[in-house]
């Protein structure tokens, strides 16, 4: 069973999905307190699960609020650069998503590495 996070803490993620042979990224809030609960248990109508598989959590942090959280995922999102692909079924989560590069990943785990302080 999913257990969520306290006191309104969140929690900033980079995953790693995988779609056809090829790889992106995603980074991504969520409350629950195992990152990997957001794809587990997501209760969203077209569920990110259904279109990437080998879905896997590549670092995470728990931060004490969703606006730290979502300021973060944004200052991430803008330093990966705009969304390049498009994919034929809609999903939750679907605008976080960026091919892989080693950059982009290097940018997010920096990101999330360094609010361990």
């Amino acid at each position: 069973m999913y257990r969520k996070l306290w006191n309104g803490a969140h929690k900033v993620y980079l995953a790693s999905l995988e779609k056809d042979g090829e790889t992106y990224l995603k980074v991504g809030t969520t409350c629950y307190l195992d990152a990997m609960d957001r794809f587990r248990y997501c209760n969203d109508k077209y569920p990110i699960s259904d279109v990437f598989k080998n879905i896997r959590i590549c670092a995470s942090w728990t931060v004490s609020d969703i606006k730290t959280a979502k300021e973060i995922e944004r200052k991430i999102l803008n330093a990966w650069g705009p969304k390049e692909f498009r994919i034929e079924k809609y999903c939750g989560g679907i605008t976080d998503i960026r091919p892989y590069s080693a950059q982009r990943y290097a940018i997010a785990k920096y990101a999330i590495n360094s609010l361990r302080k």
